[in-house]
């Protein structure tokens, strides 16, 4: 399948503006687990996998849309919820990494959507800017192995980036991702995401 795809809007941050990131899911076709601690830190891993397609599209879609209100808005179509979010405490807290929104408010938080500790509060932050409303769609369900979670998390740290204009490359969004997971204490695999992020198959190999 081909990489995620991302358009940048010229006016970006704006109240209305939307950006939609998609990607495809991927299966790993050899060295599965090879990618998790304390395998890969002790010897190095390898993993063969093949980013793939879902019906002719890809599997994966995020849509960001520029609010007027200085609120997070996270919304799920496979799930059928939504929850707004007008305070740093909430967008901040990772205490139960199995709540829905996690992947989406650890992902604000690393965009800069969240004011640090005693600092103005969430609508002072977001005044000027306004808000977001992150509206996600995985085609594939969770826990399915084909790399899910990450990948949603690489494609709506892009659609995030994609709202403020700024297009992050493959490498940029595998380490962010990572970073990501580790934020709201899932762990995870360093290649995972890599597998939805670059098209095809591929040999991803790490020291």
């Amino acid at each position: 399948s081909e990489p995620p795809r991302v358009k940048i809007p010229g006016d970006a941050r704006r109240s209305g503006v939307r950006v939609v990131a998609t990607a495809p899911a991927r299966i790993d076709l050899a060295g599965g687990w090879s990618d998790t601690p304390p395998m890969c830190h002790q010897f190095g891993g390898l993993v063969v996998n093949a980013a793939i397609g879902l019906n002719g599209g890809h599997a994966i879609e995020v849509t960001c849309t520029g609010l007027a209100e200085p609120q997070v808005r996270v919304r799920s179509i496979d799930l059928g919820r939504e929850r707004t979010i007008r305070s740093a405490a909430a967008l901040g807290g990772f205490d139960d990494p199995r709540d829905w929104t996690s992947l989406a408010r650890g992902a604000a938080v690393l965009s800069g959507l969240c004011p640090p500790r005693g600092g103005p509060t969430l609508r002072e932050w977001l005044r000027d800017r306004g808000g977001v409303e992150i509206t996600m769609h995985s085609k594939v369900p969770k826990g399915s192995g084909l790399g899910t979670s990450s990948i949603l998390g690489a494609t709506i740290l892009a659609a995030l980036a994609a709202l403020e204009g700024r297009r992050q490359r493959p490498a940029e969004l595998i380490r962010a991702t990572s970073r990501l997971e580790q934020l709201i204490t899932t762990g995870g695999g360093w290649q995972d995401q890599a597998g939805g992020l670059l098209g095809g198959i591929k040999v991803l190999t790490t020291q």
